[in-house]
């Protein structure tokens, strides 16, 4: 099976319709291969890869290779179709990790912030600790903070 590993500087190029047609234009496989995939986005697993694998036999589509390895291509297709489906979900995933993690930050970041400022109006540390939840230790960090002039204060209360 053939492995391709990308490095620093490689780059892809998108054969989907409506990209790169020079290039698909120029290099008859290439084109041909991207008319195959194409198809088989359209079906629904092994079946209708199958059919997609038949339909480009029939119409001359990468037909000398296909016939020749017909059963290897229809499971290496279902294996592409299923990484890609599996990237994207994993895409989605760690999106959504991001973003609860981002949330997260920004309540901190305000936590730290409204604690700040309520110190600079004079407001009793005992009082913040209940009000905000926060331990003796993260409230001296604040405080320290402020008199540093310069509070980073994604980093005060997680």
């Amino acid at each position: 099976m053939l492995s391709i590993r990308r490095k620093a500087g490689d780059f892809i190029l998108n054969i989907n319709p409506g990209y790169n047609e020079e290039l698909l234009e120029a290099c008859k496989t290439l084109s041909e291969y991207a008319e195959y995939t194409a198809r088989v986005r359209k079906c629904t697993k092994e079946m209708a890869i199958t059919k997609a694998v038949s339909e480009c036999i029939e119409e001359g589509i990468l037909a000398e290779f296909l016939s020749k390895n017909r059963a290897e291509a229809i499971k290496v297709s279902i294996y592409e179709y299923d990484q890609e489906r599996h990237i994207r979900q994993e895409r989605e995933a760690s999106r959504e990790e991001g973003l609860r993690e981002g949330i997260k930050e920004g309540i901190n970041r305000g936590r730290s912030e409204l604690i700040r400022h309520a110190l600079e109006k004079g407001a009793e540390p005992e009082l913040l600790k209940q009000l905000f939840d926060v331990t003796e230790e993260e409230l001296e960090i604040i405080q320290k903070k402020m008199t540093d002039s310069v509070m980073p204060v994604a980093e005060v209360i997680d």
